[in-house]
């Protein structure tokens, strides 16, 4: 036990020594000191706290001004080790009050964690009025130091013995890890200097290409892959052999440790977090020897999310490209960027072959030119062979290894390698164990670097030599069976799904020689007694070789005479590809064509020309071209071939008559048109060709020839296509033009006549066409960057894209003033240095082109955008590269100032000018000699200001015509952070001696043309604030300088009158800031809060801009209302003030910029002891809200929040239950009296007809009696509001009869309901019910039903259904009572049925929800259950299979909506045999819809489980409805099943495969998708089956 002085003294030695300590564990300049003391204040702040701190560094690099939060998120802290702590806390308070960072709008307070130096003696509160921004400072309260931290030690025992041992704990930490880094490193350096990097130990191979490409992409995590022997573990090493701190491991040691940390033997964690930003590399070398590893996922996983912190740190593996796939989903979720390391070069092998003669004399030698592909086969011929005589060919090469290398011409040896080989093959695993071998042969094969030990388990050491190893298995079988090719098939067979890749790696090979070709393959592919799935596998085999070509050369007539080539063509379509590894992290399979079978078979049907007379394989052989198309590099003999076919496919459309049936016409042929687009470097002047005929249809004026010209047009327009940007880019500009500026001339003019634009339209304006309108209405589908070709013809043709946008921008601007009466402004900018001045056309709007939507045209605005986004990417990749960026800068400024002829293209400029403002000093400031482009940038620069006050007005107007959400931006990126003004006196102060002479001529000849007069004070003002040379300078610290004017003349008195404007508002600011301090320091008392809000109330009915400040209003008197002891006289003025807000919403009469959840408090008031009236009042207000049918959202939402409250106070929810049942009788009495009228009064040309709640009200009665002075029926509501609202008077409805109330008004008294208890009200809403189900039959011939009861009224009653059934129990036998018993289900149409899903459409979300609570998930499934009874007793077939869709979860119009993706569920394996048991049952009724919900619920969640009731469903729907329905529903679902068979085989391979009927399932549902035709299907399954 050691004595609290001891523990002192480590304490006070530790923290007083702090930093020299640091140093002397870190005398190498490994840990960095100040990384360390984050570290140190995490764990020491926590235990100061008494609350977890956590870094803030992890969840975002570099968060802005703080480093770390505490656990309940009340308070933030700044880290520091400066020496100047009282500048840094200001800097810091600062930097937060005038950021933009949405995350830094929240912080409410700080503490700062220092380094004790003498500078804490001049630290200072900041309160009052020296506070910064919102966030006041007390050095007391906010300011910890490392003397604070000892005087608490001092002072209290607990937190001196934990911190005593904090410390001991952290400084053996340092050292232990300091100690086991350095291990690590030398031991990686041992392993990496064992890898042979040289032919025969002296020759090393040229690999420098690669190797730079690999360094100047620089990317941070890298796998190099390729062929077994290709050399990928020594281009590894030459990538690392200069970096200087290096961890190497072989893969395998994966395989041996359930903790990262233990393959080291450091913490990696721990060791990075203090890494001085040192570059530290990982080497993983070898993946492909864990590839079929369950668990091969996991440790990577931890090493690369550990890396992704630290920007320094690098990962590098290395893998067989054949065993790529088992890693697709690691290099998709960490950016993994792969290099394909393919064979060695004609110049390297020629290098080779004049260090070694035996090389030289093989490459004269066609038959050896594959052996000199390897660096592999390189070393064992130079070091192994000497006379060549021995081989022939590479199966005899391969032969010699067998023999001579592997098996050391020892038959055991042979035995030995085969047993391992096949062992491992059988039982699918990674080794085979070494006890069951020789321990002396097994320790000499592992000497002779044949084979290698993990654990206790061996394998061969290549993946070569296993190859060789099944390839003679082959061999001797096949030549055994005879040509009995069922016994070959029947013996391989044994050796399990592996054997399928093998085999077709076998018939690769046989491929290499013709007699192979003649012995081996013909007879496999032509044979009819083979079985088939073998057959399937040879021909894959053949499809995905490299060495296929004289196979189908010299077969390929053969294959047609045998009707072959279908079944080529379809297996090609399906399995020749390869993932791309990219794509996965999204779970979206993108599949890259291989092989050369693709090729060889267009050119076999292209050239015997088998596409004219089968057109029934159009579409396949379409998809053949399309596939190879996107193959890269392309043969520009086979791309011609692809146009060939795909040409007389297309021409056969052709020509377009009148009669021609167009539908769909458009997609077939732009289907067909694509993969042509795509190959554009060899098939443009056929494309030139077809655009000249296509413009020519859509210029003809015919409809259907406009039409189909129209869409094609468009197509070709859009952004992915970049090979015609690249290839056709005047030709694809042209195009754009005549599209968007011509519109074709009707023939039909009578039938156009109605279509004539608005010659007032923007568009029209411009002179843009009607496609360039619609191109502005479809802009919400579609980022502005990606929509069109724009993007694309700047990235791969800048300087023509640019000429081309400035002389299209220029046309329309030139358009608009020709069509403006009076013409555009110009705008006149003064070019200084050399005197001359250039004049532009452009009205405001059209300055803010890009930072407000629909200032110009959308077309054009996208467009500018689009080349403002590249200029903008190409100074940023040129200045990166330290290319000359200011000469392209420059340019871009000389070609707009010369060519433009309006302001839109010199926003571009002005952008330019502030985004790079230190790069390229000066370059906006030509702009500034017009001071109206001044003016204009301020207007723009303040819309992108944030205003809390603007964003909720913004909502509540989304919000008011039913969007619940806020629109995304159009234009985000590159949004200048500033304005023209101040970006030039930020340039006059920092620009050197030119620029500031500038500044001043530009200054001088302002106020030579701008008088100082009253009509232009606005303008003088802007220059005398630019003028610095008249200007007050004054440092205020190191960082800031204030700037004050010198302002005179006109602009002087409107400064005056500005702040005369200013200072009323600044005074209700500061009443509102003032009480949120309060608040916030817990000082706010009920009385300041009273007199504040008087004082904001006198002044904001004075204010222009009241609605500025509604909503800290409404928060105060929340506050204020919320306190029983407020007087009675404010109670009611300021609940006035409230009603008076929401009426304003109701009526449409203004509007209430207030967050409308602050509701429920003025709500509860009525429980409040308060004055009668103002109770009644907000009575009013909530019965109106909830009587309420517009499609306001604000009250929408108000209602739903009144309907909650209500829901907690039954005896209120009578009320006004009572209350809107008596309107609804006095209603329903109304409808009678006007139909008896109308009965009276009708003429015999009449027909009137009017059944209570069966058809739509009668319109217009009361206005004809009225008109004709008759009496009309008096309302009681006055009277029922009185009597039963504010009175709250009971009303009997012992005898309530529907036909007697309003079905309408009737909904919403039924959702005051709190609960259905007692028998009448379960009478009354099971009459309701009936009542509905008569409505809905007698409307069902007019389509009417919405006019008596609309959605709004619906979801009503159904929110009283639902709530009633989720509560379980009792309550969901009720409800199901009402539902099913005693109905006649014959009168049920669409609506009825579909009244009922939206029911029981909440029981999707509520077992959803239910993840974290078994006793509702419990309940749901109860509910189910009973539900699943009530249905299978209908009779109606149709009306029970159309609710079967409830039993699945299935969405309804309410149940489901909105992206849930981001929403936590999980399921217990009870849950998932539930769910497979339902959906089993039911699913196959309604398969889309069960896609639909188990997409919802979270596939990953359901799988691997879901599989079983997916296959189920899948079966029981080809049983129900057919192949041909069943492939529909497949063909509108297939994102969602893709997405559920690609996490199936990314995320749970190895569970399916632990689980058979999972496994038969997984199976069966791939085989099927491959049989529909899908690729990605048939290539998971046939990865599935591999590894």
């Amino acid at each position: 036990m050691y004595s609290s002085e001891i523990r002192i003294n480590y304490i006070s030695d530790y923290i007083s020594a702090y930093e020299s300590k640091i140093k002397l564990l870190n005398s190498e300049g490994l840990f960095d000191a100040a990384k360390l003391f984050e570290l140190f204040a995490i764990e020491v702040g926590s235990l100061y706290f008494g609350q977890q701190l956590k870094n803030l560094n992890i969840e975002k690099s570099n968060y802005p001004a703080v480093d770390l939060i505490s656990e309940d998120k009340t308070f933030y802290v700044q880290v520091s080790t400066v020496k100047d702590i009282p500048s840094k806390i200001k800097y810091t308070l600062e930097k937060i009050k005038n950021s933009n960072d949405p995350n830094l709008k929240g912080i409410k307070s700080i503490k700062f964690f220092v380094l004790n130096n003498e500078s804490v003696s001049r630290v200072e509160d900041l309160i009052g009025e020296k506070q910064v921004g919102n966030i006041p400072f007390s050095k007391k309260d906010d300011l910890i130091t490392s003397a604070d931290i000892l005087n608490r030690a001092k002072n209290d025992l607990d937190f001196q013995c934990k911190l005593y041992e904090l410390l001991q704990k952290e400084e053996q930490t340092v050292q232990n890890n300091l100690l086991k880094w350095k291990d690590a490193l030398k031991n990686s350096k041992v392993c990496l200097e064992g890898i042979d990097c040289k032919i025969n130990n002296e020759y090393v191979i040229n690999r420098t290409d690669i190797i730079q490409k690999i360094r100047a992409d620089n990317y941070k995590n890298i796998s190099v892959q390729g062929a077994a022997g290709s050399g990928k573990t020594v281009l590894c090493k030459m990538l690392i052999e200069n970096e200087q701190y290096v961890v190497y491991a072989r893969a395998e040691r994966f395989l041996e440790e359930s903790d990262i940390n233990n393959i080291w033997g450091f913490n990696i964690r721990e060791t990075l977090a203090c890494l001085n930003d040192k570059s530290v590399t990982f080497f993983i070398d070898a993946l492909e020897f864990i590839a079929d590893c369950k668990t091969k996922l996991d440790l990577l996983n931890v090493l690369y999310d550990c890396a992704k912190e630290y920007p320094n740190v690098r990962i590098i593996t290395s893998c067989r490209t054949s065993d790529r796939n088992a890693f697709i989903k690691l290099e998709g979720n960490y950016n993994i960027h792969v290099y394909e390391l393919g064979e060695l070069t004609s110049e390297q092998k020629a290098s080779i072959a004049q260090k070694y003669s035996i090389i030289a004399e093989m490459a004269t030698i066609g038959a050896y030119k594959d052996f000199l592909s390897s660096p592999l086969y390189i070393n064992l011929i130079v070091a192994h062979i000497s006379d060549l005589k021995k081989i022939e060919d590479e199966n005899q090469f391969r032969e010699y290894i067998w023999e001579n290398i592997i098996c050391k011409k020892e038959k055991r040896y042979s035995d030995l390698i085969s047993n391992i080989v096949f062992s491992r093959a059988r039982n699918l695993s990674v080794g085979v164990s070494a006890d069951n071998y020789d321990k002396r042969d097994i320790d000499e094969l592992i000497s002779d670097g044949i084979l290698i030990k993990n654990l206790n388990t061996v394998r061969l050491k290549y993946d070569m030599f296993e190859d060789i190893c099944f390839e003679r298995f082959f061999d001797n079988t096949f030549d055994k069976c005879k040509g009995d090719y069922n016994y070959f098939f029947e013996q391989i067979s044994a050796l399990n799904f592996c054997v399928y890749r093998r085999y077709q790696i076998w018939i690769e090979n046989k491929l290499l020689a013709k007699s192979n070709r003649e012995k081996f393959l013909y007879d496999l592919v032509f044979s009819n007694t083979i079985p088939n799935d073998w057959k399937v596998q040879t021909q894959i085999g053949l499809i995905k070789s490299r060495h296929s070509k004289p196979f189908f050369t010299e077969y390929g007539k053969d294959l047609i005479r045998n009707n072959l080539l279908n079944d080529f063509i379809r297996l090609t379509n399906l399995y020749g590809f390869e993932i791309n590894s990219l794509s996965v992290s999204k779970y979206v399979l993108i599949l890259n064509a291989n092989g050369i079978g693709r090729a060889c078979l267009i050119h076999l049907i292209a050239s015997e020309k088998w596409y004219i007379e089968n057109t029934s394989s159009w579409l396949a052989i379409s998809k053949l071209c399309c596939d190879y198309s996107k193959c890269k590099p392309l043969d520009k003999d086979i791309a011609i071939d692809c146009l060939n076919i795909l040409s007389y496919i297309i021409e056969s459309n052709f020509p377009i008559t009148s009669k021609t049936d167009i539908y769909k016409l458009d997609d077939k042929i732009n289907n067909l048109v694509l993969p042509i687009y795509t190959m554009a470097e060899f098939t443009s002047e056929w494309i030139k060709a077809f655009w000249n005929n296509i413009s020519k249809l859509y210029q003809s004026g015919e409809n259907n020839k406009v039409s189909i010209g129209r869409d094609i047009i468009e197509y070709a327009l859009k952004f992915k296509h970049v090979a015609l940007a690249k290839y056709v880019p005047n030709e694809l500009c042209n195009l754009a033009e005549m599209f968007w500026t011509y519109d074709p001339e009707a023939k039909e003019k009578e039938l156009w006549a109605m279509f004539q634009r608005d010659k007032k339209d923007m568009t029209y304006l411009y002179g843009l066409s009607q496609q360039a309108e619609n191109y502005e209405h479809d802009t919400t589908s579609e980022p502005a960057l990606y929509k069109t070709f724009f993007l694309v013809l700047f990235r791969t043709n800048f300087w023509f894209g640019l000429q081309w946008a400035t002389h299209f921008i220029n046309q329309a601007v030139k358009n608009l003033s020709n069509n403006t009466e009076g013409g555009v402004p110009l705008y006149t900018i003064h070019f200084v240095v050399n005197g001359e001045n250039k004049s532009y056309l452009g009205f405001e709007k059209i300055w803010l082109a890009t930072a407000q939507e629909y200032s110009m045209p959308v077309l054009l605005s996208d467009l500018i955008y689009c080349l403002k986004y590249e200029i903008f990417n190409i100074i940023k990749v040129l200045k990166d590269n330290k290319k000359d960026y200011i000469k392209f800068a420059n340019n871009i400024k000389e070609f707009l100032f010369r060519e433009s002829n309006n302001i839109a293209l010199l926003t571009i400029l002005a952008d330019i000018g502030m985004e790079f403002e230190n790069d390229l000093p000066g370059y906006a400031l030509d702009l500034t000699s017009n001071i109206y482009l001044v003016l204009n940038d301020l207007t723009r620069y303040s819309m992108s200001i944030k205003n809390p006050t603007k964003d909720l007005l913004e909502k509540q107007i989304l919000m008011s015509v039913g969007i619940p959400f806020t629109l995304k931006k159009r234009y985000e990126k590159y949004l200048p952070q500033t304005n023209l003004l101040d970006y030039f006196i930020k340039i006059f102060l920092s620009g050197d001696i030119s620029i500031r002479e500038k500044c001043g001529l530009i200054l001088d000849y302002l106020y030579s043309i701008i008088p100082n007069d009253d009509d232009h004070a606005i303008e003088y003002l802007q220059i005398q604030k630019m003028d610095l040379r008249k200007s007050k300078l004054s440092v205020i610290d190191d960082k800031y300088i204030a700037v004050e004017p010198s302002v005179s003349g006109a602009a002087e008195k409107l400064i005056k009158e500005q702040e005369n404007t200013n200072e009323f508002d600044k005074t209700i600011s500061d009443l509102i800031k003032e009480c949120n301090n309060r608040f916030l320091n817990g000082q706010l008392t009920l009385e300041h809060c009273v007199e504040t809000i008087d004082h904001l109330i006198d002044r904001i009915e004075n204010s222009a801009h009241r609605f500025t400040y509604e909503n800290n209003l409404i928060a105060l008197i929340s506050y204020a209302i919320s306190h029983d002891e407020l007087d009675n006289r404010h109670r009611d003025k300021y609940c006035d003030i409230w009603i008076n807000g929401i009426y304003r919403i109701i009526n449409m009469n203004g509007s209430f910029v207030t967050d409308y959840k602050f509701s429920l408090i003025l709500f509860a008031q009525i429980e409040k002891n308060i004055n009668q009236n103002t109770k009644n009042r907000i009575k009013k207000l909530m019965l109106d809200c909830i009587l309420y049918c517009g499609s306001n959202g604000i009250i929408n939402n108000i209602s739903r929040l009144i309907h909650s409250y209500l829901l907690q106070k039954s005896s209120l929810s009578k009320i006004f239950f009572n209350t809107i049942v008596k309107l609804s009788e006095d209603e329903m009495n109304h409808q009678k009296y006007n139909a008896n009228y109308a009965f009276a009064h009708q003429t015999n040309g009449d027909s009137i007809s009017f059944i209570p709640n069966m058809e739509p009200k009668l319109i217009g009665v009361d206005y004809y009696i009225k008109e004709k002075g008759d009496q009309p029926y008096i309302e009681k509501k006055n009277e029922i509001i009185n009597d039963y609202l504010y009175n709250e008077k009971q009303v009997d409805v012992s005898s309530f009869e529907m036909v007697d109330h309003d079905i309408t008004l009737m909904s919403y008294a039924l959702n005051c309901i709190a609960t259905i208890n007692d028998a009448t009200e379960q009478r009354i809403v099971k009459k309701y019910i009936l009542e509905m189900i008569d409505m809905y039959q007698a409307t069902s011939h007019t389509y009417r039903h919405n006019e008596v009861l609309s959605v709004y009224q619906t979801s009503e009653t159904q929110a009283l259904l639902q709530r009633e059934l989720i509560s379980g129990g009792k309550h969901t036998d009720i409800v199901l009572s009402i539902l099913f018993d005693e109905i006649d289900f014959s009168k049920f149409n669409s609506q009825t049925i579909e009244y009922y899903q939206d029911v029981f459409g909440v029981l999707l979300s509520f077992y959803f929800d239910a993840h974290n609570n078994k006793e509702d998930r419990s309940k749901c499934e109860s509910i189910i259950y009973k539900l699943a009874e009530k249905i299978a007793g209908i009779q109606n077939e149709t009306v029970k299979e159309e609710l079967y869709k409830s039993l699945i979860f299935a969405l309804t119009r309410s149940g489901g909506i909105g992206d849930w993706s981001k929403c936590k569920t999980s399921y217990s394996y009870r849950d998932k045999q539930f769910l497979n048991e339902i959906f089993s049952k039911y699913g196959g009724y309604h398969l889309a819809d069960l896609i639909d919900v188990i997409y919802k619920l979270h596939i990953d969640e359901l799988l691997p489980e879901i599989l079983i009731s997916a296959c189920n469903a899948f079966q029981k729907c080809i049983e129900y409805y057919g192949e041909d329905i069943f492939g529909r529903i497949v063909q509108e679902k297939i994102s969602l099943i893709l997405l559920m068979i690609t996490k199936a085989f990314l995320d749970f391979n190895e569970k399916i495969k632990e689980d058979a009927k999972i496994t038969e399932s997984y199976e069966w549902i791939l085989s099927k998708l491959r049989d529909l035709g899908h690729a990605e299907a048939a290539v998971i399954l046939d990865e599935f089956r591999i590894h």
